[in-house]
């Protein structure tokens, strides 16, 4: 569980054990899921760990999600995308023009890199 706490971030991992079983104690790979959030960059300040960005909620404007995608995959330690209906299902219908779009903000800049 992460928990803001002013300029920090305290982690409790009091228990090593996800929900569903995962030992996660001794895991060699950790990565972090989350949604893009005001603030991102005060959220990536706060880990470590590679970040892979959810998709979130598809009611807005798609250029919005787009553009907030964008501006956070440039953070340090987010490494890319992790999308499903935002793709699946936008609002002019048109997915092959959704996934170019996604595609293009992963392919290029700091994250086309791939981990340092």
């Amino acid at each position: 569980m992460f928990i803001a706490d002013g300029d920090g971030a305290i982690v409790n991992a009091s228990n090593p054990v996800t929900d569903d079983g995962i030992n996660v104690e001794n895991s060699a790979y950790v990565t972090i899921e989350g949604f893009v959030v005001d603030g991102m960059d005060r959220v990536m300040a706060a880990t470590t760990l590679p970040t892979l960005l959810l998709g979130g909620d598809r009611s807005g404007p798609q250029d919005e999600a787009y553009a907030s995608w964008e501006k956070a995959l440039v953070l340090p330690g987010v490494r890319g995308l992790v999308v499903g209906r935002t793709l699946l299902y936008p609002a002019d219908d048109d997915v092959e023009a959704a996934v170019d779009v996604a595609a293009s903000l992963v392919h290029t800049g700091p994250t086309a890199q791939g981990p340092p």
